[in-house]
């Protein structure tokens, strides 16, 4: 089997040579406070001072699509791990802030949900379960996220060829309402939609670094996988990381290949609910069923996450060879009684 290591190389010797990518792998820098750390050993940052991240990101979706990227770097004094930052901008770029007004920006997330997803993991991993080492949590102040953001509105009115809408040097924090006026005029985006809604809300921006054994993941659920013995393995490691994350009081909402590590990790855990601190389940299963038109529990153990790796996630939940009928009554009386 290729080594991980070669892989890397081999990835990283396309993008650097492939024309498709020629300036879109360079990491822009944005400057952030670093919140929280989780140990001087593995990064060489201090908390509560200022830094920014510079570099060449790694991708396995093309360029554009990239919320979570990392370097061809591996950990300081652990080699063994890859360093991976999730929302620090689109494939490591500028922040955009006017597709998602209620929401998270896009290929970023607010400070508040990124702590969130820290802390979540740093329990995680302190508990022994398989998934990404935490390392950091920065934040990126909405002067900096504005900044940022209106780099990207600017490449989109300067095919215009238009100097002045450089929007970054025209518009600050003491005139949004201008701005706002003059980004739905120029983007021709509806009054219904208000392209700095997200910045108008009070929290700053914010990111989070870890440290997965792998940064590849085994790919999408339409997928149908080889059962060779490391698939197997790989399956049934996620399935029992899954159901210890339930006994820590967290359920994973998109257990998917799209968020397995070839390492086996269990990653993304933004996608988890807090059983302990909220309290509308029941609507997030509606919702769900609604959408998708079969039963919750079934779906979240089942082929549309796991493809054929499916009866394999739920060995490794169990410890035992279960159909998905019984697994996800299993599972529904767990979480619901």
């Amino acid at each position: 089997m290729q080594k991980l290591d070669e892989i890397i190389n081999s990835k990283l010797n396309y993008v650097l040579n492939h024309p498709y990518y020629s300036g879109k792998h360079t990491i822009t820098p944005k400057k952030f406070i670093v919140e929280k750390i989780y140990s001087q050993e593995f990064l060489t940052f201090e908390e509560k001072k200022e830094y920014s991240l510079s570099g060449i990101l790694m991708t396995q979706r093309e360029v554009g699509w990239g919320r979570t990227f990392f370097y061809p770097y591996k950990v300081y004094n652990n080699p063994s791990r890859f360093i991976e930052v999730k929302g620090y901008g689109q494939d490591g770029q500028d922040m955009c802030l006017w597709l998602h007004s209620s929401n998270d920006i896009l290929f970023g997330t607010f400070f508040k949900k990124a702590e969130r997803e820290y802390l979540i993991l740093e329990k995680a991993f302190n508990s022994g379960l398989n998934t990404p080492m935490p390392l950091l949590l920065g934040r990126i102040y909405k002067e900096e996220w504005l900044k940022s953001g209106l780099k990207v509105a600017s490449s989109i009115i300067l095919s215009r060829s238009d100097s002045e809408n450089n929007l970054e040097n025209r518009f600050s924090m003491s005139n949004l309402d201008l701005l706002e006026e003059y980004l739905k005029a120029e983007l021709d985006l509806p009054i219904s939609k208000n392209p700095l809604g997200a910045f108008k809300q009070d929290d700053d921006a914010g990111f989070i670094i870890r440290a997965p054994l792998s940064p590849f993941r085994l790919g999408d659920p339409e997928d149908k996988y080889k059962l060779n013995e490391r698939i197997i393995e790989i399956a049934k490691t996620a399935g029992k990381t899954f159901y210890k994350l339930i006994e820590l009081g967290y359920l994973h909402l998109c257990p998917s290949t799209g968020n397995i590590t070839t390492a086996g990790e269990l990653t993304d855990l933004a996608d988890c609910y807090d059983l302990k601190e909220e309290n509308n389940l029941e609507e997030v299963i509606e919702d769900r069923e609604n959408n998708i038109k079969i039963d919750f529990w079934q779906d979240l153990i089942g082929p549309r996450h796991l493809s054929n790796l499916s009866p394999l996630f739920i060995e490794g939940m169990f410890g035992s060879k279960l159909s998905l009928v019984d697994a996800s009554k299993e599972l529904e009386a767990m979480i619901l009684t």
